[in-house]
């Protein structure tokens, strides 16, 4: 079966096609979607059979549709959802609001794709790459950037250095990517490690914005350093800072991938995806395990959701949550809302919804 925006046909066989028999252009049909396999392809409920359908607008957000049978062709029927227009709620309407948190308000809307969540392993996000149709892609674009690094080490610049130039260098779209590399610098102290790069004291954000002060100070810095090491061009620079900025890689509408190196010879990159007001962070911290992070910010507030592999490792971090939150506050001006998860419990969180929602409607049969 394959679903397409606003027409949707699919290849029937003769028990379907005679059950259906009765239905002339103009006629609706329901369907259900059972679970979602990925931005497109979902198992859906339709006539009392499951069928694999391709969703090539997306996957509807909500569970039921209403179809509307426009004409046959053979083995093929027509279909369009109602009114001609594209399904709401869609995976579009999807990309054009919030990345999708497990253990946030919005379960309704997760719990179909909760099938998807469990592929996704411990990822969430995983999770929305998938939703988003990423996949497992990994950014390539800064394949230079190790070259680079190597030739500063090279020329005898300090590591210290390294790390902080590529933190003040790194793109700042918004107060969100502020926060998430805030965020992620003191998880990393947190978790036994130091990664220079921002100040743990509170900045004077004045009229400027809270990095502002810190790279002009930072490139009159450059210029002496560079000085100082023979060979250390104006060509160099500009590759180092051409490399480490403009990094994020448009995926959809809204919505940008990034791979965040920590400049850790045993540390992979931490990978971003920031869409509309949300923000996803995925990384491998040493000491720590790996650590899921989903921001959002809803009017005044931002609601940070840190998901961890182990207790141990959230309990660690919950003893800094007030401390977390007001370095984060110090920096950009606005204390968040920060939790610590299991990504484990979001799961069971969600299939004990499922089952209340399941037992709700067994009892207004029975009624």
């Amino acid at each position: 079966m394959k679903i397409d925006t606003p027409v949707i046909f699919l290849k029937t066989d003769k028990p379907l096609r005679e059950s259906l028999a009765h239905l002339r252009p103009g006629a609706t049909v329901d369907a259900q979607i059972l679970e979602r396999y990925g931005p497109t392809r979902a198992l859906i409920a339709f006539k009392g059979r499951s069928l694999i359908a391709e969703f090539t607008g997306g996957v509807p957000r909500e569970g039921s549709l209403v179809l509307v049978l426009e004409r046959r062709e053979g083995e093929r029927m027509y279909f369009r959802f109602p009114h001609g227009g594209k399904s709401q709620g869609g995976m579009n309407a999807i990309a054009a609001n919030l990345l999708l948190d497990p253990s946030g308000p919005g379960k309704a809307e997760i719990l179909p794709m909760l099938g998807l969540l469990k592929q996704a392993g411990t990822g969430i996000f995983a999770f929305n790459a998938a939703i988003l149709g990423l996949g497992g892609r990994r950014e390539g674009q800064g394949s230079g950037l190790p070259g680079l690094l190597s030739r500063m080490r090279k020329l005898g610049i300090k590591r210290e250095f390294i790390n902080f130039f590529s933190s003040l260098f790194a793109v700042h779209d918004g107060s969100l990517i502020i926060y998430a590399e805030t965020f992620l610098a003191q998880l990393y102290r947190k978790s036994g490690r130091n990664v220079p790069g921002h100040a743990s004291q509170p900045t004077d954000r004045g009229e400027e914005g809270p990095f502002e002060a810190e790279i002009k100070n930072f490139t009159l810095e450059i210029e002496e350093v560079f000085q100082a090491h023979s060979g250390m061009g104006t060509d160099l620079l500009g590759d180092l800072v051409s490399a480490l900025s403009g990094r994020f890689v448009r995926v959809g509408e809204d919505c940008f991938y990034r791979e965040l190196p920590l400049l850790d010879d045993n540390t992979p990159p931490v990978r971003v995806l920031v869409k509309g007001s949300s923000l996803a962070l995925s990384m491998d911290l040493t000491g720590a395990g790996h650590i899921e992070v989903i921001m959002r910010e809803t009017g005044h507030d931002i609601i940070a959701r840190v998901f961890c592999e182990s207790d141990a490792v959230r309990q660690i971090f919950e003893k800094h949550r007030d401390a977390l939150s007001d370095s984060l506050g110090s920096v950009a001006g606005k204390r968040p809302l920060v939790s610590f998860l299991l990504v484990a419990d979001a799961r069971r969180d969600l299939e004990a919804y499922r089952s209340n929602l399941e037992q709700m409607a067994s009892l207004d049969v029975k009624a």
